[in-house]
């Protein structure tokens, strides 16, 4: 597991604000820079950048702003922005999305909420090494 690093000010008081039940959009999403290459080649597609934010503009279609990771491993943009995108990129996103492992059941619970799984005996949580 990642070690845990304190997060910068500025980047907290951003989180914190997209946790909001008003906000909840705004929570940052990140993907492998390479989702953008798709666009290359598309003359009504512009991407442009400074060191640590970015635009994609496709004329007519969307446009969406994104953040460039430190060291540009990974672009982060809020959720709610993905909506601007068709469904079928949409679903290309996804394929890009970085995240940490995610539990297959818990997915699958949440997915069908009410259904039983037999995920293992249950036990206390704190007590586990």
């Amino acid at each position: 597991m990642a070690a845990r690093v304190p997060l910068d000010p500025f980047v907290r008081a951003y989180l914190k604000r997209a946790l909001g039940p008003e906000n909840y959009h705004q929570f940052p999403v990140w993907f492998h820079p390479q989702v953008l290459d798709a666009y290359r080649q598309d003359p009504a597609v512009s991407a442009h950048r400074t060191d640590s934010a970015g635009r994609l503009v496709a004329e007519g279609r969307f446009r969406l702003d994104f953040g460039i990771a430190p060291g540009g491993d990974a672009i982060h943009l809020a959720i709610g922005a993905l909506a601007q995108l068709p469904e079928t990129e949409r679903v290309r996103w996804l394929d890009y999305l970085v995240m940490p492992g995610v539990s297959q059941k818990f997915a699958q619970m949440q997915l069908a909420a009410g259904s039983c799984f037999d995920d293992g005996p249950i036990r206390p949580y704190f007590e586990e090494v």
